[in-house]
């Protein structure tokens, strides 16, 4: 028998936390105490089969933000991830969705912004007669061109 069998066992079961993003290595690191670590680091073996890290980082943080849809705090957020992780991803992703969005509109009523103050500039220039002739636009009262004989 290999005294030593049951702590390689351990390492290959123990989570590498290098391979993960910085959030989820402090979440882990200071887990305490050491069954509720245990408990977590399952939950999360168990989520990390059908999401990428990228996604259980994102469902993370935001039950850290939010907490759980009542508002209540979320004191195992794993465990709660593994039983409802496909509906906490849905509203992460339509968060990001409204966020972008938000992003987009914000954007285009600056442009719009300052595309109308550009036009009422050069409305206010043409008008003040400051704008180079080649570019005045005329009327055709104003070059002589009427209809009338």
């Amino acid at each position: 028998m290999d005294p030593y069998k049951d702590i390689e066992e351990r390492k290959v079961k123990e989570i590498s936390l290098s391979e993960f993003s910085e959030q989820l290595q402090n979440y882990f690191s200071y887990l305490k105490p050491q069954r509720k670590r245990e408990s977590e680091k399952m939950a999360f073996e168990e989520i990390r089969k059908d999401f990428s890290i990228a996604e259980i980082t994102k469902c993370l943080d935001y039950l850290k933000r939010k907490g759980l849809p009542g508002g209540d705090p979320c004191h195992s957020p794993m465990a709660y991830l593994a039983t409802a992780m496909r509906d906490v991803l849905v509203i992460v992703q339509t968060e990001e969705s409204l966020e972008k969005t938000r992003g987009k509109n914000a954007i285009r009523r600056s442009l719009e912004r300052l595309i109308t103050q550009g036009w009422i500039k050069k409305v206010n220039d043409f008008e003040a007669g400051q704008v180079p002739r080649k570019w005045r636009i005329f009327t055709p009262c104003e070059k002589g061109l009427t209809s009338e004989p």
